[in-house]
């Protein structure tokens, strides 16, 4: 149960404070995320939350007619009406939701397959978020906690909004949790839809929630141009292989077409025509793409909203070599979204560097992700120039495992 305390909605949707960082989970958090955990699980049997009790009122025998009764019961109701207060959960809810400080190789097995945020304040962590990645429960927060000393400070919603705009480069399509009596205003607050009760079983004890989903705009799912392109390290997101379709390709096509002619801050309609005069074939396309990896991003009808490959340059070098999204999903994070999935993969197969022939388009959003402007190109095409921008960025430390495109 995603149990982290909340303000009320307007303090959750407060700034959170500068200092405070996201960034993604490693092995040697378990430990700080286990007493954070606890910690948090602890204080709900000591964080009230406001109730209000009607107390039955003495009928009047002074009452004269049905009018006179319903008026003056309405009247004894206001006045016996008392506002109290008592725990979100009782200190034997609290023992069963968490009887101690876990050791730190269960929350390592348990986070291990999970995209897990946490929240760092210099070298502290006093918060996390985690969010299933397995087939059957992708996409569910099993866990959203901020240490006590930290609550109502904003670091929770930090959290949700990181984990909102990262998940669908992970292939998730839609969030889901049970939130506690003290995070449902934050989930409510970021655009969850509750759809019912929820309880839990822990141990002797019932932990009632509140069963709330977030549908996303889009989501980033993995796929292979032909054959040569398989890895031998497949995706978290993605575990078995497949293999793009005959309409997928036509999709692509129709994108790349509409993205080129929607350029039209940049490039002139002589420019933009001699880019893609029309919407090319799927078999242009499927010979374009052989021998490279594809991420497709889909809208939650399935439609086709942008896609972005991966080719291979030397043993050290990859390079991005298409990225073009649907104009009605222009900034709307799918472009990021698309690069994010390329990136993680790319850092798998341990290449150093990741290369780019941007647009004057795509440009400033490889230069927000990290990328070097190396040179400014001009090229020739059906008797125009188009000018695009070579530039680079370097991976961090690839892992240990090596894998082939």
């Amino acid at each position: 149960m995603a149990g982290e305390i909340t303000d009320e909605i307007a303090d959750e949707l407060a700034v959170a404070r500068a200092d405070i960082t996201i960034c993604l989970y490693q092995p040697k958090d378990a430990r700080a995320i286990a007493t954070v955990y606890h910690s948090a699980v602890a204080a709900l049997s000591v964080t009230e939350e406001k109730v209000t009790c009607n107390t039955p009122a003495l009928e009047s025998s002074a009452r004269e007619s049905l009018a006179h009764e319903s008026l003056a019961h309405e009247s004894s109701v206001r006045e016996n009406s008392t506002t109290g207060s008592r725990p979100l959960y009782t200190a034997a809810q609290c023992r069963a939701w968490s009887s101690g400080i876990r050791d730190p190789r269960y929350w390592r097995s348990r986070l291990g397959r999970s995209l897990v945020l946490v929240a760092r304040q210099g070298g502290e962590l006093i918060g996390f978020i985690e969010s299933e990645l397995g087939f059957k429960d992708r996409g569910y927060i099993g866990y959203c906690y901020v240490s006590p000393a930290w609550q109502r400070q904003g670091v929770a919603g930090k959290l949700l909004n990181a984990l909102i705009k990262l998940a669908p480069s992970y292939g998730v399509a839609t969030l889901s949790t049970d939130a506690s009596k003290a995070s449902r205003a934050l989930f409510a607050a970021h655009g969850f839809r509750e759809l019912g009760r929820s309880f839990q079983q822990k141990s002797a004890e019932v932990l009632p929630g509140f069963s709330m989903q977030l549908l996303l705009p889009f989501y980033v799912t993995p796929t292979f141009a032909t054959t040569d392109s398989v890895t031998s390290a497949p995706d978290q997101a993605c575990l078995r292989q497949v293999f793009i379709s005959h309409a997928e390709l036509e999709a692509i096509a129709r994108v790349f077409h509409r993205a080129v002619a929607g350029a039209a801050e940049h490039y002139t309609q002589a420019q933009r025509q001699a880019w893609s005069p029309k919407v090319r074939s799927a078999a242009e396309w499927r010979t374009r793409l052989e021998g490279t990896r594809v991420w497709l991003a889909k809208a939650a009808d399935g439609q086709l909203v942008g896609f972005i490959n991966l080719k291979r340059l030397d043993d050290k070098t990859c390079e991005v070599d298409c990225l073009f999204t649907a104009p009605e999903m222009q900034r709307r994070g799918v472009g990021a979204s698309l690069l994010t999935a390329l990136e993680r993969h790319a850092r798998d197969l341990r290449f150093e560097r990741i290369r780019v022939h941007a647009s004057y388009y795509a440009k400033p959003l490889f230069i927000k992700q990290g990328f070097i402007e190396l040179t400014q190109n001009q090229h020739p095409r059906n008797g125009e120039v188009l000018v695009n921008f070579t530039l680079e960025k370097a991976l961090c430390k690839p892992p240990r495992r090596r894998a082939r495109l």
